[in-house]
């Protein structure tokens, strides 16, 4: 999948035409899914790629404000099982695009190897497309990867707090690894921790508009 995630960085952006949704299922009994816009061959050459491997593929077609509201949806479904209401632990994070693969490798494989406990999102992204006047800070690469580890627990107390929990261990682990992932949302508690998410550069810039806009 993340080979595979590379590849769509081919999708025209002016294409805002049809959304393919293609679910392949895993031997591990995982499903991989890909939003593709109509008319990409390096997209069809994605889901061409996933099916060579696991051999089945459903598909749906979707205007493009369906594909926008599709979080709507899944709300609807969620609030009818009680899963909407559940804790729900997430882990959004920023990573290099020459880190990805370790992070696969120690991650995803090692820390997370018995599941996430909800859907895993890995998108590619351009950083020239992301305007440096922005208090998200992203990596300092062409090419990096939005993970989204979207976690929920019905369960509540005990088993919330294991899940935030490996949360701080897949931190850890990028730091001591040196992969220098950023945080989305991230919630810290001291100055120190927010300067050394920002750098001394970015951070100089967010405290000047703190202090200008928010004087609490």
């Amino acid at each position: 999948m993340i080979s595979a995630a590379r590849r769509i960085m081919g999708i025209n952006e002016s294409d805002t035409g049809s959304i393919g949704v293609a679910e392949s299922a895993t031997s591990t009994g995982n499903a991989n899914v890909v939003d593709t816009t109509g008319g990409s061959d390096s997209a069809s050459g994605v889901v061409d790629a996933i099916v060579a491997v696991d051999g089945i593929m459903t598909s749906l077609c979707q205007t493009y404000m369906e594909f926008l509201n599709r979080v709507y949806c899944e709300e609807i479904a969620s609030r009818a099982t009680g899963a909407w209401d559940a804790p729900h632990p997430w882990l959004n994070l920023f990573v290099h695009e020459s880190k990805i693969v370790e992070f696969n490798d120690k991650v995803l494989k090692e820390v997370l190897a018995y599941g996430i406990g909800g859907p895993l999102l890995v998108y590619p992204l351009l950083k020239n497309k992301w305007d440096s006047q922005m208090s998200t800070v992203v990596p300092d690469e062409d090419v990096f990867y939005l993970v989204g580890l979207l976690r929920s627990s019905r369960h509540g107390g005990p088993f919330v707090e294991s899940l935030l929990e490996e949360n701080d261990h897949i931190l850890r682990t990028c730091e001591t690894s040196g992969m220098e992932i950023k945080q989305y949302l991230p919630h810290y508690k001291t100055n120190g921790e927010w300067r050394k998410h920002f750098g001394n550069t970015c951070w100089d810039q967010f405290k000047r508009r703190k202090e200008q806009f928010s004087r609490s």
